[in-house]
Parts: structure tokens; sequence; C-alpha cells
């Protein structure tokens, strides 16, 4: 992993951080909060790319066959 690229992990922590933030505002037509939902928005993008880049799960997975107590 290049050294300006964040790991997944570090990724979520920081998209997760973001969405609680969200979800505590209620300044729904705020500048800040509308900056934070597209850093978060963005965020978890990435997230989904990185998971594809390196090709976390098998393409013959479905979102079922995952158990979500094993993601983080």
């Amino acid at each position: 992993m290049s050294g300006n690229q964040e790991s997944l992990r570090s990724l979520y922590d920081s998209g997760e951080r973001l969405r609680k933030e969200i979800e505590d505002s209620y300044d729904y037509n705020s500048p800040a909060y509308q900056q934070r939902l597209q850093t978060a928005i963005r965020t978890f993008r990435e997230c989904e790319n990185l998971v594809d880049q390196i090709s976390l799960f098998s393409v013959n997975e479905s979102l079922e066959d995952v158990v979500s107590s094993e993601i983080r």
C-alpha cells in the first residue's frame, strides 16, 4: 500500500465518525452539514473502491454470504 493511501479500516472508521456526526446534526441546510455529508459519501465510496481493488470478496459471494459480525 502506498504511503498516501489509507487502510480500509482507517477509511471506514473515518466514514463512520462522519456518519455519526451527521446523524447528530439537525441543521440539514447548513454548508457545514452538506460538506460533512459529501465527505462521508466520498469516504464510503473510497472504501468500496478499495474493497474492489484488493478483491476482498470473491465474485461468487453475495452480501448474504458474508457474516456481518466478521466485518469491521
